[in-house]
């Protein structure tokens, strides 16, 4: 039964992160409140509250962009006091708060918080640090650092290359290649750019 309820539980999660991606963040908190009340009667453990904390992550984005920034700091302190001292689910938390963090423009604290990636990988998949180090390459360019980009970028390219998916690794070439604009390189920006151009990749 502990297993099904888990199971359910990632379930609705990922349907809440798929309606906050595609634009449907009221779905997605409803979807993703079911999913951290099912798991108010489980008894504590790593497992439970690994999905709880993953649960209330996801929320805390759908939750800024329907009711505001004081409520996705609620969820987010909830996750935080959940973590305790687990070094994954407090590196987890870092992230999450990043991502808030750029929503809102406050670009410096959401380098430091994204950089856990960089940090800490052992705790995130190929594919979520090559998606946040994508992000990790605009907060440079708002930041003014372009030779960041380029090598955030480089990172970037080359674990979406390796998780096999060409639509972080054509947001990554681009950056790359603007990147390279911005500090004089043209030829070496048209060529990230043209290798952008080469990918089977839905982006729009």
């Amino acid at each position: 039964m502990r297993g099904e309820v888990l199971e359910r539980a990632r379930e609705l999660r990922l349907a809440g992160l798929a309606d906050t991606s595609a634009g449907r963040p009221v779905r997605a908190a409803r979807t993703l409140r079911a999913a951290v009340n099912l798991l108010l009667a489980e008894p504590p453990g790593r497992d439970v509250d690994a999905v709880r904390l993953a649960c209330l992550l996801t929320l805390a984005m759908a939750e800024l962009l329907t009711t505001g920034l004081d409520a996705a700091n609620s969820r987010l302190a909830e996750a935080r006091a959940l973590a305790g001292d687990d070094p994954e689910l407090v590196a987890r938390c870092r992230c999450q708060r990043g991502i808030v963090l750029v929503r809102t423009g406050d670009f410096a604290q959401a380098a430091g918080e994204l950089d856990v990636v960089i940090s800490e990988p052992q705790w995130f998949t190929v594919a979520e640090r090559a998606a946040i180090l994508v992000s990790r390459a605009v907060i440079s360019f708002e930041l003014g650092r372009p030779a960041e980009v380029e090598s955030m970028a480089a990172s970037a390219v080359r674990l979406a290359e390796e998780a096999g998916d060409n639509r972080l690794r054509f947001m990554a070439e681009h950056n790359r290649g603007y990147a390279r604009y911005l500090t004089g390189d043209l030829p070496g920006a048209l060529s990230a750019m043209a290798a952008a151009e080469e990918l089977e990749a839905d982006v729009f």
